[in-house]
């Protein structure tokens, strides 16, 4: 029940921060996020603060992700066991043509 309440906070949090612009001042760029596993907290080197536990979650952002074509930031907590939050996230697709 934990698990699902933290993946679906989270999956909130993330479009909320969708409508946000992206800004040149803002946060430092990161490549797309998948978290797919615990494994994946670590190899995505998207963690900036935290452990994982329920008391102290593991911190993705503040990031700036652009001009990706796919998902931005993509979480299937169907096997983690880690609490994470999303914070200060800002995601922007690429300009241009949409053909």
């Amino acid at each position: 029940m934990h698990r699902t309440l933290t993946v679906a906070f989270g999956i909130l949090l993330f479009a909320s921060v969708l409508s946000l612009p992206a800004n040149a001042g803002g946060p430092p760029s990161h490549s797309p996020i998948v978290i797919q596993s615990d494994a994946d907290f670590s190899n995505s080197a998207c963690v900036t603060g935290g452990d994982g536990s329920q008391a102290n979650p593991f911190v993705i952002g503040p990031w700036t992700i652009n001009g990706t074509t796919d998902a931005a930031v993509l979480v299937d907590g169907s096997t983690l066991t880690k609490s994470f939050v999303i914070a200060n996230l800002t995601a922007a697709g690429k300009n241009g043509s949409t053909s």
